[in-house]
Parts: C-alpha cells; sequence; structure tokens
C-alpha cells in the first residue's frame, strides 16, 4: 500500500475507535449482527473496499494511478481461471500455488473481485517479519571468532538463499537518508558479499525496510565467504511457496533462512508454506525460521459455549467453575495498538479445499462496560478458513484505557480448540485469564525446519552473563497441535512439535537497519540495533553454512542435531523489558529448546558426528516409472520412482542418457 492507502486505514481506524459500532444498536446482540460482513471478502479487505468507496464518493484526491493492495485469493476449484480472472480486472505480479492466487490488485477491483465465479474467498495478505564495515556482536556471542581460529571455515562453497521483506527498495526511494544505506553501498563496504542479489524483490516498496539486507550483513560477517540470494517474503503465499521452488531448483541453496510469516497461515494444519519447507528439506536444503516476537502473548482453550443473560448474547465463556463470564479484561494506553488473530480446529479451505471451515467464530474488542464494539472481524467462515484478523488503536485522547475481548459462535458446533494471539509489539496487558499459552504456529511450527528464537547478545557468557537470558519476546511453542493432514483429514492423533529448536543472539549492529529508531544505538557506536528474533535466525544459519562446509554430506536433520547438542543450556527468560529474569528450568524447554547456539562447540561436535544416511528411494539396478511430462525449455525432465539402491554406474549413463534427471527423495548434490 501507498500513502493513499495508509492514510485512508489510519482515517477509518481513528473513527471506529472514537465512535462505537453502530451505536443506533439498543444493544450487544444488534451490533455482532450488523458487524457480520456478507462477502467472499475477508473483514479487513471489506472495510479497505468500503473506505475507498467512501474516500471516492466524498471526491478525496485520489492518484490517478489505482492503488494496490496485496490479496492471497481461493479459488473454488481451478486455481489457474481464478488466476485469470483476476489478471482481467487488474491483478499484478500474480502467483498461483495449490487453491491460492496472490498478487497486488487495485482497491477499485475489490467489489468486482467478489463477484468472481472462480472465486472462493479472498483476504489481505499480510506479512509479518520477526523482526563489512560493521561486524554483528553475535559474531563474539556465538564464539565464532574462536571457531574460525581452530577451523578457518568461512562458508566456502555454501549458497543460502534469505526470504524478508525486501533487498533494496531504499535504492528507488526519494528520502536522501535511505539513498544512503543502499545494496550497492553495502558491497563497496564489504558487509554483504559483492554478488548478492535479488531473485525476487518486493512488488511494492511502500513501508519496505530492506531487513532481507539486515540479515545478509549478519550472515556475511559469520560466513563471509557464503554466497547470498534474496528472495521477498511479502507478496503472498504463492510467490513464497513457489520461491522456495526457485531457490531449490534454479539456484541451488544449500541453506534458506526466514524472519516472515503470513497472517493467513493456519495454526493447526500445515498450509502451502509449511508443505513446502518440508519438500525443501526432504531435498537436502536446510530450512532455518524466525520463531517469532509474541512470546507468550496467547490465550488457547476449547470453547465454552454459554448465554450472557446480561448482555444478551451467545459467547466464550473465559470463566470456569460455575461462573459466567464473556469478556476478558485488557489495558491498551492512547496510541498503543492490539493485533489480535484468532483460529479454531478446523481445515482450512486455502490449504486442503472442500469442506473448509465448519464452525463461524467471530472476534470483538467491546469497551471496558461491555456495551459497545468498538472494533470487529466478523467473516463469515463456514466452508472457507478458520481464521478472523483484527487490529485496533487506542486513539490519543479517548481517556480510556480498559477493553474487553470477546470471542462469539454464529454458526457450527463449538470447536474442540481456539487460539488467538496478541502478534507484534504490545504494549498493553492481559488482566484476567491468561493461559500464558505458545506463540509459535505456522511455518515457525513446522516439524522439520529450525526454529530460532532470541537471547540479547549483552546476556551471553560472551559478554560477562553466567548464563543466556531469553528475550522477553521470543516466541515460546510447544502446546498447539497439529490437528489435520495436508488434505484435511483429521489425524488420528494431535502432533505437538517441539520449538523452538534453538535460539540465538539478537540486538546486534547492522549499517542501516533500525536507524530511525531514537534509541536504535545502544552501544552510541553509530550503528544502529537490530532486535528480534529475525537477527537471532540469520546467525543460526552462519553456523549453518560452517557445519555444510566442514562435511558437505550433512543432511538438515544432522543440522539440528548438531546445534541442538552443542547448545548453552538457557536457563532464564525476561519477563518484560525492565523485569528481573524468571527462571525457566534446565534442559529442553519450550522457551529456548535446546539452548543457545556456540559456534566453536558446534563445530568440534560435529568433526565426530556421522552423517545420516539419506532414505533409499530407488530399486537395485531398474527403474520402476519414467514420467516425461515435464518440459523446460530446451530440457526433458524426468522423475524417477521406487524403491532401494541403484548401482552407481547405472546412474551415471542415465545421467548421460538424459538431459536433465531429477530423483525422488534423494538429497541434493
Amino acid at each position: 500500500m501507498n500513502r493513499v492507502v495508509f492514510c485512508l486505514l489510519l482515517l477509518g481506524a481513528g473513527l471506529l475507535s472514537i465512535s462505537p459500532m453502530n451505536a443506533r444498536a439498543d444493544d450487544l446482540l444488534a451490533q455482532i449482527t450488523a458487524s457480520k460482513v456478507q462477502s467472499k471478502l475477508g473483514s479487513e479487505l471489506q472495510r479497505l473496499s468500503n473506505q475507498y468507496s467512501l474516500a471516492v464518493k466524498s471526491g478525496s484526491n485520489l492518484s490517478a494511478t489505482p492503488e494496490l493492495v496485496t490479496i492471497d485469493a481461493t479459488a473454488k476449484t481451478n486455481v489457474n481461471e481464478l488466476l485469470m480472472d483476476l489478471r482481467l480486472i487488474g491483478l499484478k505480479h500474480g502467483s498461483a500455488a495449490g487453491l491460492v492466487v496472490s498478487g497486488s490488485l487495485p482497491l477499485s477491483s475489490l467489489t468486482e473481485a467478489s463477484k468472481l465465479e472462480s472465486l472462493h474467498h479472498v483476504t489481505l495478505s499480510r506479512m509479518d517479519v520477526r523482526q563489512g564495515s560493521v561486524t554483528s556482536q553475535g559474531f563474539t556471542a556465538m564464539h565464532v571468532g574462536v571457531a574460525n581460529t581452530e577451523s578457518s571455515l568461512d562458508g566456502t562453497g555454501i549458497t543460502v538463499g534469505v526470504i524478508s521483506d525486501s533487498y533494496n527498495c531504499y535504492a528507488i526511494s526519494d528520502d536522501p537518508q535511505k539513498l544512503q544505506r543502499t545494496a550497492e553501498l553495502d558491497k563497496a563496504s564489504g558487509d554483504i558479499p559483492s554478488d548478492s542479489y535479488a531473485l525476487e524483490e518486493a512488488n511494492n516498496c511502500s513501508f519496505r525496510t530492506d531487513e532481507g539486507r539486515a540479515l545478509m550483513q549478519i550472515i556475511h560477517d559469520i560466513a563471509p565467504k557464503t554466497k547470498l540470494v534474496f528472495l521477498a517474503g511479502g507478496n503472498g503465499i504463492a510467490p513464497v511457496v513457489n520461491g522456495i521452488a526457485r531457490l531449490i531448483n534454479e539456484i541451488r541453496v544449500d541453506i534458506i533462512v526466514d524472519d516472515t510469516a503470513i497472517g493467513s497461515e493456519t495454526y493447526f494444519q500445515d498450509g502451502l508454506i509449511a508443505q513446502a519447507i518440508d519438500s525443501a528439506v526432504q531435498q537436502g536444503v536446510t530450512y532455518i525460521t524466525a520463531v517469532g516476537n509474541s512470546g507468550r502473548n496467547s490465550y488457547q482453550s476449547r470453547y465454552r459455549e454459554v448465554i450472557d443473560n446480561a448482555l444478551n448474547i451467545n459467547a466464550h465463556n473465559f470463566a470456569e467453575n460455575g461462573r459466567i463470564d464473556v469478556l476478558q479484561k485488557f489495558t491498551l494506553p492512547e496510541g498503543a495498538t492490539i493485533n489480535l488473530s484468532l483460529q479454531w480446529s478446523d481445515p482450512a479451505y486455502s490449504v486442503s479445499g472442500p469442506p473448509g471451515a465448519q464452525t463461524d467464530l467471530d472476534l470483538y474488542i467491546v469497551n471496558e462496560k461491555g456495551t459497545q464494539i468498538v472494533e470487529s472481524s466478523a467473516s463469515i467462515n463456514i466452508s472457507k478458513d478458520p481464521i478472523e484478523f483484527l487490529s485496533f488503536t487506542n486513539p490519543e485522547g479517548s481517556d480510556q484505557s480498559s477493553f474487553n475481548i470477546m470471542i462469539s459462535k454464529s454458526q457450527g458446533d463449538s470447536p474442540e480448540l481456539f487460539k488467538y494471539i496478541i502478534e507484534q509489539r504490545f504494549e498493553g496487558k492481559v488482566e484476567e485469564y491468561e493461559t500464558d499459552s505458545g506463540t509459535t504456529v505456522g511455518r515457525a511450527n513446522t516439524e522439520s525446519a529450525i526454529s530460532v528464537g532470541a537471547v540479547d547478545y549483552q546476556k551471553t557468557p560472551a559478554f560477562g552473563a553466567s548464563t543466556p537470558v531469553l528475550q522477553f519476546f521470543s516466541s515460546a511453542g510447544g502446546d498447539t497441535p497439529i490437528l489435520f493432514g495436508p488434505t484435511g483429514n483429521r489425524l488420528a492423533a494431535p502432533q505437538f512439535r517441539a520449538k523452538p529448536d534453538v535460539v540465538g543472539p539478537d540486538n546486534i549492529n547492522t549499517t542501516f537497519f533500525n536507524y530511525l529508531d531514537p534509541e536504535g544505538d545502544i552501544e552510541n557506536d553509530l550503528f544502529p540495533n537490530f532486535l528480534g528474533t529475525s537477527a537471532s535466525a540469520p546467525h543460526v544459519a552462519g553456523v549453518a553454512a560452517l557445519l555444510l562446509q566442514l562435511n558437505p554430506d550433512f543432511l538438515p536433520q544432522d543440522i539440528k542435531t548438531i546445534l541442538q547438542a552443542s547448545a548453552i543450556d538457557v536457563l532464564l527468560r525476561d519477563e518484560q523489558a525492565m523485569s528481573q529474569p524468571q527462571s525457566i528450568g534446565t534442559g529442553v524447554d519450550d522457551d529456548s529448546g535446546s539452548g543457545f547456539v556456540d559456534a566453536s562447540a558446534a563445530i568440534k561436535f560435529a568433526r565426530n558426528h556421522v552423517p545420516t544416511r539419506p532414505d533409499d528411494t530407488i530399486e537395485p539396478g531398474t527403474i520402476n516409472q519414467i514420467s516425461d511430462d515435464e518440459q523446460a525449455l530446451s530440457e526433458q525432465s524426468f522423475v524417477f520412482t521406487g524403491t532401494g539402491n541403484i548401482d552407481i554406474y547405472t546412474l551415471v549413463l542415465i545421467i548421460c542418457f538424459f538431459t536433465s534427471y531429477r530423483i525422488a527423495a534423494a538429497k541434493k548434490f
């Protein structure tokens, strides 16, 4: 979105926050009924569409160029038909994966899109980043210098794909400060490799921060001879899925590091991106992802349906032991924002097709007295995805700081489990009924990925601490079950994944990232500091590059095992920015995983680690099946399937005979 759309959003949010929704309604039930979105558009897109229409009718000075929003649209059945239909009404940068079409659509086309016969539903694609001349303090915190001295490893021969918000959007900015912080200048100063580049840049550079280049700087500090390639993570679900495949097949990456998340990634079912990660790991690519920055700001429960006679509504009962309370109080200072994402235990249509969600929950922010809705997300979810999201900002001058969360059911059976997460920075406090549940979900909860939490580099043994101290915002895991398979089938038993896997350093220096924050240079060394698990993940990726250089036969599970087995146990966690740290116990836990990555210890451990053998997948001396239905330019691609081992001489003959080849489930080499 550009400035015009951003202003519309702020105007709409401000009006909605100051004035209660449908203030003429005389009870909460009437307001709930009026809030329901009767459209194929998700709540956020419907609100944007309404605001755009009002701006046009009022004669606001809109640019002649249609404003674009990034969407994830789900097809009823034929994704290619939907892609074509959306292109006809203005979709730019269109891409398809599974049933999902992603791209940039003009605001003026949203109403027309909602009427497409090929469209099942469409949502705003929300990306969340896990937020040379300067060297990251993580280099010291993880004992990389010691490791390099002992082993002379530098990442030679290893290629890392970096997925983040943007790579070089600063280069096309009209801001002189940004023009002083471009990729070209980073290359000239030696802070990123001279041959680094973007395989796919952000479609829209508005509000992009070139965080991907900050990740590259960190990896370059740890493993300076590693080749680095960027892929935009905010262009929608389909481009990420397809981009992962491109990194593997075109670039032949050894490692992918990812610090992004998209708001529609499912909690209780591995979505399209999670499945793409599993596929990458099966092909021998180590996938490292930031775990997130939501700490334990989550509520998780079975849905306890109750009728509140005083408020005249049917909603979830937060209270137990015979009491009734459908309102969960929280406080939010003036000017602060709460971003709430709600999901429940149904399969998602966008992941597995029909039947989709069979229950419809709605999410509300209600005033302190429980009489007025000030924000809502009330899409029709039946046969769609079990997701609601809202963002509420308490306006300056509102003279109120107490509000309530309310969750109601408008259709279907009560779900066995639901979960909301307060995403991103939260300056408020939930005052009651807290469950302090984990917030590691979506791609970060993928079994095969290495999910990374954050420790402030200043609170590590290398900088004088007795034990690493976990950041208060580092996402916890372990309690969000996977209940459905990729086809929507209910699993025989819930799958609980032990996350995070490890933690790495953050709050480190880069040449530019976070330069606008007046408090962003904590050492007063003129280099801004980079907070968040986004900073931790590339540190771990750099160590993984050193390990793969040491032994190219290591598979992703070897890298994970080595990092975990050699990690430093994390015993403490900060509860909030200024509090005293709290104990999280010894050993593996749901807050810090196996502990803080130690590069020197990892390399020592790796020298005696025997690489895992890839699964045997081909019958001895025979080829069971050859598919020749793939054509790429002038090359013919074949797929060989079977079980067992194939004689190496037979394999060489096959390679010589065919232009290109692919062996299912074999290690990349």
